[in-house]
């Protein structure tokens, strides 16, 4: 099990656990310091290109797709 607090006073907590099929990742938000209205897949999709790289995970990079809720509200 791994968990990383970059900071100290951290955005999110991000964790490593075994499964049953390998591994399971998970990303934490601190619902305090999650600004409401903007979407956090961003957030979350560099949140987990950084553990692929730092615990060589070899994930495909990931990116956010449309923020359809935000678009259509403009």
């Amino acid at each position: 099990w791994k968990q990383v607090d970059l900071d100290g006073i951290s955005d999110a907590v991000l964790s490593l656990e075994p499964a049953a099929i390998g591994g399971y990742l998970r990303v934490t938000l601190d619902s305090d310091r999650t600004p409401r209205g903007p979407a956090v897949a961003p957030r979350i999709a560099q949140i987990l290109n950084w553990a692929s790289d730092h615990w060589d995970l070899g994930l495909d990079p990931l990116g956010a797709g449309l923020d359809l809720q935000r678009s259509t509200t403009q």
